[in-house]
């Protein structure tokens, strides 16, 4: 590293050719214990991440936001005391859903499914049906802008079928009535609205 700097600052090997310098992939320790502090700073991040997705769009923070969604995600195999584990899973399933939009804006839908699976999966482990079937909703208008509205709609039957709220399950019938017309079946997209 000596001989590296020193051909930097001169801008010549002064010290004899030096090594390229590469930056390796060495995973974060995880810590033993964590607790409702850690799950605040992996809210926190999600916010912060996703006011940048918001202003800059998919392409820029596909990579930060899913950086942040897999090394939240080591914090699973650390010792915690019940009540956090719930708020940390629902924590993941944010972070995840923003590492899928971002991915689904940056035109990685293979990515993005990935993303919206495992937060599905991190809601339904910390038992909130309403995130669990939003991301299913998420992965429906993967598969709409994939081009398949018929594996879209089943997708958005599911979430009518388990809707926790009116409000949700509205918009669950509108993607399918959207599904439904894009596969030409106009009467049924009309009965779904």
């Amino acid at each position: 590293m000596f001989r590296h700097a020193a051909t930097v600052l001169w801008g010549r090997p002064v010290f004899g050719p030096a090594d390229p310098i590469s930056v390796n992939d060495t995973p974060t320790p995880v810590p033993h214990r964590i607790g409702a502090a850690d799950v605040a700073h992996v809210v926190a991040t999600n916010e912060r991440l996703g006011q940048l997705l918001g202003d800059l769009g998919g392409i820029p923070m596909t990579d930060a936001l899913t950086a942040h969604a897999r090394a939240s995600e080591t914090l699973l195999g650390a010792v915690m005391r019940e009540p956090v584990r719930p708020r940390l899973l629902l924590a993941l399933s944010d972070a995840h859903r923003a590492a899928g939009s971002a991915a689904a804006g940056a035109g990685l839908p293979d990515l993005a499914r990935q993303h919206f699976s495992r937060a599905m999966d991190c809601a339904g482990a910390g038992d909130d049906l309403r995130r669990a079937v939003a991301n299913l909703d998420s992965l429906g208008r993967i598969e709409l802008d994939a081009g398949l509205p018929n594996e879209g709609l089943k997708f958005f039957q599911l979430g009518v079928a388990t809707a926790p709220s009116p409000l949700l399950r509205a918009k669950l019938e509108y993607d399918c009535a959207w599904a439904l017309g894009l596969l030409g079946l106009a009467a049924e997209a009309v009965a779904a609205l």
